[in-house]
């Protein structure tokens, strides 16, 4: 059995959602998808409407985002902080 490096892992464990959450990782897209969600990079995930946090969650789907296996929190608030950080550095 291959063992799967820890970004694999923490995009989903197979090969085409390492794609994807590669292509997460870029700062022009990250801030792009923040900017068509209408959530200000600098914005604190906790102070966020229930309906921003819907549009994360849908938009986490949408990309076949999944938290890592050990995570203490929620799908949406793992996926804002991996594009806040990708998006700042834009």
């Amino acid at each position: 059995m291959r063992r799967k490096n820890r970004t694999s892992i923490a995009c989903g464990g197979s090969d085409r959602s390492y794609l994807v959450c590669m292509a997460l990782a870029d700062p022009a897209k990250s801030k792009q998808v923040l900017d068509d969600l209408g959530i200000p990079t600098e914005s604190d995930f906790h102070a966020l409407s229930s309906d921003k946090v819907e549009m994360l969650l849908k938009e986490a789907i949408k990309q076949k985002y999944h938290k890592p296996k050990n995570a203490n929190g929620s799908r949406a608030r793992y996926f804002f902080y991996r594009l806040q950080r990708a998006a700042q550095k834009a």
